[in-house]
């Protein structure tokens, strides 16, 4: 059982690197290193990108280094579900029909929101197929197990959000719910789900924006990374329409 990860809360850490206690370098080398060698066992990630949070870890340091503040997320590992965009890496919805599609060539919003606020994207967590099972299988990826009790599903949809939060590789996941795809597999790796009311968040990339019935949620192994987390992610944003009439939550 790989619980009690390497990790400090996002809100420590995050302080920590910019007051120069911690080098988000070796913070990110560290959580790369264990994902690699818990993702035989767990299967948390579809894809990791550990050249391009290597490259941005540095350029954290280097703006920590001269005196930059790189923002309330400075130098956190975050993870993003694989069925969205993340720019340079491909978005495969955990199904074989999508196993050969280009790499995004940007962005969703959330994701550039936790990028602004300084962020550093360690990998796309597994998903069902389509979003579409409570269990946490994919044909694409296979099974993604639960460390706490990996004879038990993980949950699902977002079932490397949850095992990526419990495992302690990744301080904020960010991944979808429509029935129950944050929450479950949060509850089922003993960690914190959210999902916020729709537009709260703003989704874009979705075919019929004011159809829309999936929200953005966040899992987190502590209520104030979510609650911090959500702060960054949130507020209008002209890409979803359901976001301009909300609130920021001012949740931390």
């Amino acid at each position: 059982m790989e619980l009690s990860a390497p990790l400090p809360d996002a809100v420590t850490l995050a302080r920590e690197h910019k007051s120069g206690e911690r080098d988000p370098r070796a913070i990110v080398r560290v959580v790369l290193e264990r994902a690699h060698s818990l993702q035989a066992r767990f299967n948390a990630f579809a894809t990791l990108a550990d050249v391009a949070a290597t490259a941005r870890a540095a350029e954290l340091a280097h703006d920590i280094g001269r005196g930059d503040d790189p923002g309330a997320l400075a130098g956190v590992p975050v993870s993003v579900k694989d069925i969205l965009d993340v720019a340079g890496m491909p978005t495969r919805w955990g199904s074989p029909l999508m196993a050969q599609a280009p790499p995004a060539k940007s962005d969703v919003a959330a994701v550039a929101r936790l990028r602004a606020a300084g962020a550093v994207v360690i990998g796309k967590t597994t998903t069902t197929e389509f979003a579409h099972s409570p269990l946490g299988f994919s044909p694409l990826t296979g099974l993604t197990r639960n460390p706490r009790a990996p004879e038990l599903t993980s949950g699902g949809s977002s079932a490397g959000a949850g095992v990526a939060a419990a495992t302690g590789l990744s301080s904020i996941s960010l991944a979808t719910d429509a029935g129950c795809s944050t929450r479950l597999p949060a509850a089922c790796t003993g960690v914190y789900g959210i999902k916020p009311t729709l537009g709260t968040a703003p989704h874009d990339r979705v075919p019929e924006a004011f159809a829309n019935f999936i929200h953005l949620g966040l899992i987190a192994r502590t209520v104030a990374d979510l609650a911090l987390g959500l702060d960054v992610v949130a507020g209008a944003s002209p890409v979803d329409p359901h976001s301009l009439t909300r609130a920021n939550p001012d949740a931390a």
